[in-house]
């Protein structure tokens, strides 16, 4: 029988080497955190009348990147300045942090100079679109504080774009 590596308390038993606990619990944290401010927005949108012709119907379902690109294409399609303001901040926000989510989520397992079980970014192809780096925790760090900041902007706005769609002069 092959030997298991010490496992963190917050994982089930393993035979994979895996990352102290307060890593993989922030790599889970800004994948929660993307997700919930992707549905927040995808869930304001019938409130605020689908705004653009974009629906949660029609978005769900969908990468977070493909709906930063249709919330983006339809600002120009808003007529409310609160709405489109809502709207055009919130493609800003998802199209930002999908690829940035995505460079973690799409990292090899490696192992640090220290020793330490990490993830590490790498991508092949002509500069400059090839990249190289290992997923710290200050990276991950520096993003969950982004993705916090990119929250409440877009929560901010929310409230004066659920304002301007309730009242009579609407879209």
């Amino acid at each position: 029988m092959r030997r298991r590596h010490n496992v963190p308390a917050m994982a089930q038993p393993t035979r994979v080497p895996l990352p102290a606990d307060d890593y993989l619990t922030r790599i889970g944290q800004l994948v929660y955190m993307v997700g919930h401010l992707e549905w927040g927005v995808l869930g304001d949108l019938s409130a605020l009348g689908n705004p653009g012709g974009l629906s949660v119907d029609d978005l769900a379902g969908q990468s977070t990147g493909a709906i930063a690109q249709r919330l983006t294409a339809a600002v120009a399609k808003i007529s409310d300045p609160d709405i489109q303001q809502f709207i055009a901040t919130a493609g800003q926000a998802l199209s930002d942090l999908a690829s940035r989510r995505n460079g973690v989520m799409h990292s090899r397992p490696a192992t640090a100079p220290d020793g330490q079980q990490t993830l590490y970014r790498w991508t092949a192809g002509p500069k400059p679109a090839a990249e190289a780096y290992i997923v710290d925790r200050t990276l991950l760090d520096q993003l969950i504080a982004d993705i916090d900041s990119w929250s409440s902007k877009v929560t901010s706005l929310r409230h004066a774009a659920r304002a301007a769609a309730s009242s009579p002069l609407g879209q």
